[in-house]
């Protein structure tokens, strides 16, 4: 387990990046990860100046993330963010390849697929509560181990389903 602590945003992400770019990922998992994760990255990024165009990392190792617009007559007209991990590397959205390998499931909310398929769920946190755990070690600790479920489930999932050795 690695827990690293960072005294604003715009160096967490940073500190993301140079982690995500020193690793060598052959596979980024998330699940809602193209709806929602990259693009709320992308966002913060130019929030925070650091760039319209992400790049995190360097060289065959770089992370590129770049906002389009997506229409369809199911969904309408919405942003996207296409990543590109470089390096042969690949990101697997959790939630769009379940939905592709099992198209008849009712619900695939990550907690309610969890729980169907590996009998776990996901820990609850209040979105309101967040900034009151962040002030204490132990709701620090609290909002640590929701992240790692958080990013854990989609991986069992993909791991149990054997989605990952179809895609590649």
């Amino acid at each position: 387990r690695l827990l690293m602590t960072y005294e604003t945003e715009r160096a967490m992400l940073t500190g993301w990046a140079e982690y995500m770019a020193a690793g060598q990922w052959d596979i980024v998992t998330g699940w809602n990860s193209n709806g929602f994760d990259f693009h709320y990255l992308y966002n913060r990024a130019k929030v925070l100046h650091i760039g319209d165009r992400m790049v995190l990392g360097a060289g065959s190792r770089a992370f590129h993330a770049q906002e389009t617009t997506v229409t369809n007559a199911q969904k309408g007209t919405r942003k996207k963010v296409t990543v590109d991990l470089g390096g042969g590397s690949f990101a697997v959205c959790g939630m769009e390849a379940c939905k592709d390998a099992y198209p008849q499931e009712s619900s695939y909310a990550l907690d309610e697929f969890a729980r169907q398929r590996l009998g776990r769920h996901k820990v609850e946190v209040l979105y309101d509560r967040i900034p009151l755990m962040m002030k204490t070690a132990t709701g620090r600790y609290a909002l640590a181990y929701y992240c790692e479920t958080d990013a854990m489930l989609p991986l069992l999932i993909l791991k149990k389903l054997t989605i990952i050795e179809r895609l590649s």
